[in-house]
């Protein structure tokens, strides 16, 4: 994943989303942009729509568009 690259979560967010109540259903299906990454982790940096910025797991992400 690169910097501009819209993503949206995959499905296993689901599952946690059973145990924290408090997200919302606009956060489950949300797109986002990849605004930048972490050098030393596996986590990218999103913006997303509704819940703002946030730093997430790549495994937990697919990529909408990849036509490179």
């Amino acid at each position: 994943m690169n910097q501009g690259d819209l993503v949206k979560r995959v499905n296993s967010w689901h599952e946690w989303q059973k145990n924290n109540s408090w997200m919302k259903i606009e956060e489950e299906n949300e797109i986002g942009i990849v605004t930048g990454r972490c050098i030393r982790s596996n986590r990218v940096i999103v913006l997303w729509g509704y819940a703002g910025l946030s730093y997430e797991d790549k495994e937990d992400l697919k990529l909408l568009c990849d036509d490179r």
